[in-house]
């Protein structure tokens, strides 16, 4: 076979979204399509009742092409273009995410109704690549955003806290799900009263160190929920992208 080309194993794959269903059994899961966008992938997760989350009209497309139904994909991206957001909302999905005014506007114009959940500026200090300086709007300034969605014709649906990717660290969880438990009881006193949130992925790949078993994971977030939101937890949302692709595949070439 010609060099180079990608080696898939669509039961790692499996393997890997069966132990994240398990740990997280209550949660949405959401696998990022741009981690690795392979027809086969998401044709896969489609018949294992996954969730997808898209970042663009092409993910949007290959989602369509595999049969998945637009109630099942959330378009994470929180810069959209009013042309893209149109084309999300014409096939039926109903779910956007935001961290600006700006996005918001857009949203109200081109995705009307939909429900909306908003990106925290969140820093998380066990991976090599934090997200929190490229996305994301600080506590402070999302309570407003959230609180004007109703008069803008959305629906306030909740928010995220995406770490980043390899978050090494169990515990990092720990203080933002108090921070925005925080957040979820001063937005119900103002009358809005949010329902997910969205933990994003984080979860780490096998590279080259040792990393933390998923269990792990599992117990420090669920205790952490508990703790914080007690009898009454928000829906819980994840978009798993590289610890379910990253060690089912494998790159093969011809070095001369």
């Amino acid at each position: 076979m010609k060099t180079p080309f990608l080696q898939l194993d669509l039961k790692k794959v499996c393997e890997s979204f069966c132990y994240l269903r398990y740990y997280f059994p209550q949660a949405a899961i959401y696998y990022t399509v741009k981690a690795n966008p392979a027809a086969e992938i998401i044709s896969f997760l489609n018949d294992a009742a996954s969730r997808f989350d898209v970042a663009s009209p092409a993910e949007i497309e290959l989602c369509h092409k595999a049969g998945v139904s637009a109630a099942r994909i959330s378009y994470g991206n929180t810069i959209k273009t009013a042309e893209d957001i149109a084309f999300a909302f014409e096939r039926g999905i109903r779910l956007f995410a935001f961290d600006s005014g700006e996005e918001l506007d857009k949203l109200a114009a081109f995705a009307p109704g939909a429900s909306v959940f908003c990106r925290l500026h969140m820093t998380f200090d066990g991976g090599p690549w934090p997200l929190f300086w490229k996305f994301g709007r600080v506590l402070k300034m999302a309570a407003p955003l959230l609180q004007s969605c109703p008069q803008k014709g959305l629906v306030p649906y909740g928010v995220s806290l995406d770490v980043g990717s390899l978050e090494m660290a169990p515990t990092s969880w720990e203080t933002q799900i108090r921070l925005v438990a925080r957040l979820f009881e001063r937005l119900r006193r103002s009358g809005v009263n949010l329902k997910m949130l969205n933990l994003g992925d984080g979860f780490p790949a096998n590279h080259r160190e040792p990393i933390p078993a998923l269990s792990e994971y599992a117990r420090q977030i669920h205790c952490a929920i508990h703790r914080h939101f007690g009898s009454s937890p928000p829906r819980i949302m994840l978009e798993p992208g590289r610890s379910l692709v990253a060690d089912a595949s494998k790159l093969a070439t011809e070095v001369v």
